[in-house]
């Protein structure tokens, strides 16, 4: 994982623990008041309100057996 700390390199580091399904290396790369916003199966979105409650999510996905995968296509950077 590289050490980058721009908004882009712990965009890119978050992205390559998840593929790992290293979340321990994930957890770190997330603000502890940040606001995630989920999509579900069906489609619908949800709102998860701080890092304890998306590393919870991503938990009991079980990222280890069901390696979903994840690529970054394109990352737009605002100044």
């Amino acid at each position: 994982m590289g050490e980058e700390r721009t908004a882009e390199g712990v965009l890119r580091n978050l992205i390559e623990a998840f593929d790992r399904a290293d979340l321990e290396a994930m957890a770190p790369l997330l603000a502890t008041d940040g606001r995630f916003f989920i999509t579900d199966a069906a489609g619908g979105v949800f709102c998860l309100s701080g890092r304890d409650a998306f590393m919870a999510n991503i938990s009991a996905m079980d990222v280890e057996t069901v390696r979903p995968k994840v690529a970054i296509t394109q990352i737009l950077s605002i100044h």
